[in-house]
């Protein structure tokens, strides 16, 4: 009857051995996790930088505390300038550390947004017709949103002339 045991009897040693040396290195690792853990907190920054630009008095970048809003931004700044537009501004929001700031001038609205305006709405400038707006819009797709005005000189029939012409009444905020 017991034979089974002196023959397994290696194995079964072994089993219980194992079973024993897991469980110690178990109940050692869960009293060291509990008592030792290290705490991690994703608590947010005392401070955070957002860069302020437009039309404010003093652009560039200020050190706000963490929870500061869009008008504690534009204060920070100098306030807004004469000409500054507050439509679609909200002073309310709540900033992020790196969080840009532009607000717009009323000189800037009757200007035509070459990075948003349809091919209809390019129509509306001097020198600018079908073939001209499409190849804008078309520059736009292909290379992404003109960086700077002087981009709309690299678009095909778009030369030094037209955009001499241009400059003034477009913008690409």
């Amino acid at each position: 009857m017991w034979h089974w045991l002196e023959r397994y009897r290696g194995p079964i040693i072994l089993f219980l051995l194992a079973l024993l040396l897991g469980g110690g290195a178990f109940l050692f690792y869960r009293q060291f996790t509990t008592s030792g853990a290290i705490e991690i907190s994703l608590a947010s920054p005392e401070q955070i930088e957002v860069q302020v630009s437009g039309g404010v008095a003093s652009p560039g970048s200020y050190t706000l505390p963490s929870g500061a809003r869009v008008a504690n931004a534009i204060k920070a700044a100098g306030g807004f300038t004469a000409d500054a537009y507050l439509g679609g501004l909200n002073l309310t929001q709540e900033l992020d550390d790196g969080d840009q700031i532009h607000v717009l001038s009323t000189g800037v609205l009757s200007k035509v947004n070459i990075n948003t305006a349809s091919a209809s709405q390019l129509e509306t400038l001097p020198g600018i017709g079908p073939v001209k707006a499409q190849n804008i819009v078309a520059y736009r797709i292909d290379n992404g949103p003109f960086l700077s005005k002087e981009e709309l000189q690299n678009v095909s029939g778009i030369g030094e002339q037209t955009y001499d012409d241009l400059k003034d009444k477009i913008t690409v905020y």
